[in-house]
This record gives structure tokens, C-alpha cells and sequence, in this order.
């Protein structure tokens, strides 16, 4: 299978502050991790278990599992996602993701 979608894990920024206690600008930007995944189709029941409980679960991402560290947010060609659950298959993992509401 080849791994030919581009997605960007990231990691939310922390506000850093310098030797006097004020904030750095700019520290608290997010940072934003290119990797390639194959997109897999949510299984079915997995989809309306979620909607059960009121989730609505839009993609799936198929990555090696050294290029996630927990990154609790995903973007996809210009959306934002927040990534409901992981599965470990060994060398790779699945993300399973929700559409990021603000």
C-alpha cells in the first residue's frame, strides 16, 4: 500500500516565558509535523457506536508508528481533526478522527 496522503500531526504550543516572566510572542504557536498516510474509510461500527454517544467520526489515517507521539490533533487538506482514538498495529498505527470544533 503506499502511503501518498499528506497529513500534518500537531502539537499544540506551550507559552514560554523569558527570564523576567513575560511571555515570549509567538511560543505559543502550534507545531506542525509533515507525514504520509494511507486514508481508510471509518468501519461502520465503529461510526454509529460513536454517533450513540453524540460523536460523529469523519476519517481514518493509516501511519508508521514512529511518526506519531500522541499528536492530539491532525490536519487533512485544510481541515482540522481531533484524533478520538488509536490503534497500535504494531509498525503501523490508525487514527481514528472527529472534525475539531473551536
Amino acid at each position: 500500500m503506499l502511503y501518498r496522503d499528506v497529513l500534518f500531526l500537531i502539537t499544540p504550543g506551550e507559552e514560554q516565558q523569558n527570564e523576567d516572566g513575560y511571555p515570549i510572542p509567538g511560543s505559543d504557536q502550534p507545531e506542525k509535523k509533515q507525514v504520509f498516510v494511507n486514508k481508510k474509510d471509518v468501519k461502520s461500527s465503529e461510526f454509529y457506536f460513536a454517533a450513540q454517544v453524540g460523536e460523529k467520526l469523519e476519517q481514518m489515517f493509516e501511519l508508521f508508528s514512529f511518526d506519531y507521539n500522541g499528536q492530539p490533533q491532525v490536519e487533512y487538506q485544510g481541515k482540522m481533526y481531533d484524533v478520538y482514538r488509536t490503534y497500535d498495529k504494531g509498525e503501523k498505527i490508525e487514527l481514528v478522527c472527529k472534525r475539531y470544533v473551536p
